[in-house]
């Protein structure tokens, strides 16, 4: 996020937790904390729903970060279940050979 989508999203913040103060200081500490690729829409869905829970800390940029990765990862999982599901499958008799090459068998 840029520096000026940044200070949007901490006064978004600021209308879930009032003792947040928006100030050049901190918009830099975030700035300098913030994972870059993190988008605006993802900051702001994100802290809807940890807020949307009655108990829920501070959010920080750690927390930010951490569920930016999160995000990532499922979403790496999910292309590579995809091109799995595209893939040719290995046929029987080449998958027999590799098996028995693996296990100390002659092929």
């Amino acid at each position: 996020m840029k520096r000026t989508e940044i200070t949007q999203f901490l006064h978004y913040l600021r209308a879930h937790d009032p003792y947040l103060e928006v100030d050049p200081y901190q918009v830099q500490a975030w700035a300098d904390s913030l994972d870059a690729s993190i988008t605006v829409e993802f900051a702001r869905e994100y802290a809807g729903r940890h807020y949307s829970h009655s108990d829920a800390p501070r959010l920080t940029p750690g927390g930010l970060n951490a569920a930016w990765r999160r995000r990532k990862a499922d979403k790496a999982l999910v292309e590579i279940g995809e091109a799995l599901q595209q893939a040719t499958p290995m046929p029987t008799w080449f998958r027999e050979q590799r098996d028995r090459l693996l296990h100390g068998g002659a092929a």
